[in-house]
């Protein structure tokens, strides 16, 4: 089953994007050699979605994640450390290919749809 077809086949109200995943995207489609056609393509799978916000509650799972990190010589990107402690204070499970860097976070639900 291809990524599209596995996101087709879940519920849109069962699907979040955390808002750095959606700055993440934007950014990407600002900076794409194809601007207007990926901002359109962009604005149209963002709209599917709910997303999660970077609240007090991802905010505390951050501060833990990025201290046990730190603490065991294996930090992350500051935006991936976002996304990830927004999924985690959402109970989520992070969908992603970048396995081997979210992996070093436990407690991290992750699935990777690339495989």
């Amino acid at each position: 089953m291809t990524i599209r077809e596995k996101l087709r086949s879940i519920p849109a109200s069962n699907i979040a994007l955390p808002t750095m995943t959606i700055a993440e995207l934007l950014f990407g489609a600002l900076n794409s050699a194809r601007k207007d056609y990926n901002l359109a393509r962009y604005g149209l799978f963002i709209s599917q979605y709910d997303s999660y916000g970077f609240d007090a509650a991802a905010a505390e799972a951050h501060a833990s994640i990025r201290d046990g990190l730190k603490r065991n010589g294996c930090q992350i990107g500051s935006n991936d450390m976002i996304i990830a402690s927004t999924v985690i204070a959402n109970r989520g499970i992070l969908v992603t290919n970048n396995t081997n860097e979210f992996s070093r976070i436990p407690g991290l639900n992750i699935e990777d749809w690339s495989i």
